[in-house]
């Protein structure tokens, strides 16, 4: 055997290992053990995912054990009806969506089809650039409480955007629930706060908790 078919050959057996080790930390994104399965999440969304030669393949699998749980009914003895099983499929799909903030949208979409083991699963979504923010001011039908859960994490501990306040109104002026807008409500202006009555309340309530706190420290 020639030298250079030697080179080929040895080119050959590196792509097959590196393509048998990408596939298999892939599948260590829905390993059982969560110690496992947080590092190979971890190490996929944030070292491989930007990489363009292999991240459609990374996103192909995390949506498809994502859309794995429409085929079940959500029955007790069902995979999908425990909440561990469920977010040990979810997982690598919402680590890729704090990288690729479109993916969101087709968990929006899903949403209300999903089986309720599921839509306990906790969504960590700690930035939306402006552009994404139609997905708050307009959501798909059946998908308030992941809208909540979202807009909980956008706020949790952070001044939120003009853009999103601006996104919260609007979706609040369409729905006119008033939930929607305690996530935003101790950054409203004072005169918006008290145009709605339970929005007053909650402000009112707001402000004797910081006062207890500010007191008890």
């Amino acid at each position: 055997m020639s030298a250079g078919s030697d080179s080929l050959l040895l080119v050959c057996c590196e792509d097959v290992i590196l393509l048998f080790s990408l596939a298999s930390l892939i599948q260590s994104s829905i390993h059982c053990l969560d110690e496992v399965r947080m590092k190979a999440i971890r190490l996929v969304a944030n070292k491989l995912f930007p990489m363009a030669s292999i991240s459609k393949r990374i996103e192909d699998f995390a949506n498809e054990k994502l859309n794995s749980l429409l085929s079940h009914d959500g029955g007790t003895e069902n995979l999908s009806s425990s909440v561990a099983d469920a977010q040990t499929l979810m997982s690598l799909y919402f680590a890729l969506c704090t990288k690729k903030h479109s993916l969101l949208w087709h968990v929006f979409a899903m949403y209300g089809r999903l089986p309720r083991a599921a839509k306990q699963v906790r969504v960590a979504c700690y930035s939306l650039p402006s552009q994404h923010l139609g997905i708050i001011s307009d959501p798909p039908a059946d998908s308030q409480d992941l809208l909540m859960q979202v807009l909980q994490t956008l706020t949790d501990g952070a001044v939120p955007s003009q853009d999103l306040i601006s996104s919260v109104k609007n979706l609040y002026s369409k729905t006119k629930e008033i939930e929607v807008l305690f996530s935003v409500l101790s950054h409203l202006p004072k005169d918006e706060v008290f145009l709605h009555p339970s929005c007053n309340i909650e402000y009112i309530k707001i402000t004797i908790e910081f006062m207890l706190w500010f007191i008890l420290i």
